[in-house]
Formats: C-alpha cells, structure tokens, sequence
C-alpha cells in the first residue's frame, strides 16, 4: 500500500470514526442530563455546590462541537479551523466534565451511576478529540499533497 493509499484510507476511516463518536458523545451527555433531571432530588441532596451549571456546558460545548462539524455544509465560507475550533469546544468540554466529577468527589461515592457518567463522557469525548485530529490531518495530507 503506497503512502497516498494509507491517508485515503486513514481519511475515510477516520470520518466515519468522527461522526460516529461526536454523535455518541452528544447522546451520552444528554443521557446523563436526563440521568440527572430525574435523580435531581438525590443529587442536590449529596451535592452543596451547583453540579447542574457544569453538565449544562458539558452538554452546550458537545453539541455545538457535532454542529460545527457539520456546518461547512450549510455555510461555505468554513474551512479547515473549523477542526480547530471543534478541537477546542471538545476540550472545553473535558475540563467542566473533569470539574463536575472533581465536585461530585467530595459529596457522592465513586460507585455512583453519576460519578461513573462523568467518566465515561471523558473517555468518548477524548476519543472525539482524537478522532477529530486524525481526519483533520489526514484531510490536510489527501487534499494538499
């Protein structure tokens, strides 16, 4: 397989791999929401602080993070930052889930269904930042060279 091949290859793959983990990442941040408007009661029982303000900006960050992936097709005058700036709100998005779950440490147990969502959202939003950077580049390599 000749090195334009392998970034064809990579290329494909790696959009598949993009739309699929940013639209599971959006789905899971709104299970958790939905997770926590019904147990809402239990949480603002354990937790002093305010745990809903976090997980809303988790939430607005992922979702417009999966938009703008899609936005150069309604709006042609994007191009390549808008990787950049999906990369960013993903990251943006990490450091409030990692927030939310440092708050949650010091009121409810690490065996909690809550604590454990918060992880889980970290780990599929790291896996979109990676996915985002490899289509990213790969993008770059196909198209440029």
């Amino acid at each position: 397989m000749s090195q334009n091949t392998f970034f064809i290859f990579l290329q494909q793959y790696s959009a598949y791999a993009t739309e699929i983990l940013t639209a599971i990442n959006v789905l899971w941040m709104i299970e958790i929401c939905v997770n926590a408007v019904v147990q809402r009661k239990q949480l603002n029982s354990f937790v002093d602080g305010n745990w809903k303000l976090d997980l809303e900006i988790s939430t607005l960050f992922s979702v417009l993070g999966l938009a703008l992936l899609y936005a150069p097709r309604w709006i042609t005058q994007f191009g390549r930052e808008i990787y950049i700036i999906t990369i960013f709100f993903y990251i943006i998005q990490i450091l409030f889930t990692l927030d939310n779950r440092k708050t949650l440490r010091k009121f409810i147990e690490k065996s909690a269904w809550y604590y454990k969502s918060m992880l889980v959202s970290n780990w599929i939003a790291s896996l979109s930042v990676a996915a985002v950077f490899v289509f990213f580049v790969s993008q770059i390599a196909v198209s440029d060279f």
